[in-house]
């Protein structure tokens, strides 16, 4: 492992992540995020890293980014409640993997009704430009509560502003995507974990799944004694998740290390 010398100024307090990967040697997050085994949480489970190599692969003056915290899935509400509680891990987390791949420009995608979400992550987003350098451009985008738009190229034609409809492949978004550049999306919740893996390092995330799988956000509905967005485990049962969840929460918190401050990523 190679750390540089300088993290180029940034306030740990502000993107503390982002701070160690500028000081890390290329690809060193990339890395750390395969050894983690880290995978897309909008629901296909495909291994983030892969999707990160092949945009950093592409070679073009401009390159997108998107963080997709739409969040239309019935009953889900864990990527609203990262963008409105926790959205400098968030913007951390994609500035780090913009970094990485060498994105030039960083959309965050926000359901339209979720108002609350919106302000706090322009509030994020102000805070690191005003303290940050050598920022790629970052845009905060209101995108339609339709179903559709949580498919990658539908919410691609939302950001044109077109009517959001799939779109057939090939040409896949990292060749050619929003204004037919190369784009890489990625869903809110999985830039959330980047921060953690890049300042704990993937054995450590990794430990915190009996089976080496890391954790999970799971949307807990008002059926659940104890409703909201928790942190599990993966690896356990649905048993053990639904009948035992007190037992679960008590594992979490044993082995999630850091405070309750924002960019320590304590869910």
């Amino acid at each position: 492992m190679t750390e540089l010398a300088s993290s180029q100024g940034i306030p740990e307090r502000v993107a503390p992540a982002l701070a160690r990967v500028r000081r890390m040697a290329p690809e060193w997050l990339l890395d750390q995020v395969q050894e983690a085994g880290l995978e897309g949480k909008g629901g296909a489970r495909f291994p983030s890293y892969r999707k990160m190599r092949l945009h950093r692969l592409q070679e073009a003056p401009v390159k997108h980014l998107i963080v997709n915290g739409a969040e239309h899935e019935p009953g889900s509400s864990k990527d609203s409640w990262l963008l409105t509680h926790h959205p400098r891990v968030v913007v951390d987390g994609a500035l780090c993997v913009a970094h990485e791949v060498g994105a030039t420009d960083v959309h965050f995608a926000v359901n339209e009704i979720n108002q609350d979400a919106l302000q706090a992550i322009r509030t994020a987003v102000n805070d690191v430009r005003r303290t940050v350098v050598n920022l790629p451009n970052i845009h905060v985008n209101v995108v339609p509560d339709v179903y559709v738009v949580g498919e990658e190229t539908a919410l691609i034609k939302a950001l044109e502003g077109m009517p959001p409809m799939p779109a057939g492949r090939p040409p896949f978004p990292i060749q050619s995507g929003l204004h037919g550049r190369s784009t890489l999306v990625h869903n809110a919740e999985t830039m959330a974990h980047v921060p953690y893996i890049a300042l704990a390092g993937s054995d450590m995330y990794r430990s915190m799944g009996p089976t080496g799988l890391g954790p999970t956000l799971c949307t807990f509905g008002e059926e659940f004694v104890r409703s909201g967005v928790r942190l599990v485990p993966q690896g356990i049962s649905i048993q053990v998740l639904i009948d035992d969840l007190a037992v679960v929460l008590a594992l979490v918190a044993r082995l999630w290390p850091f405070s309750q401050e924002d960019h320590r990523l304590l869910f």
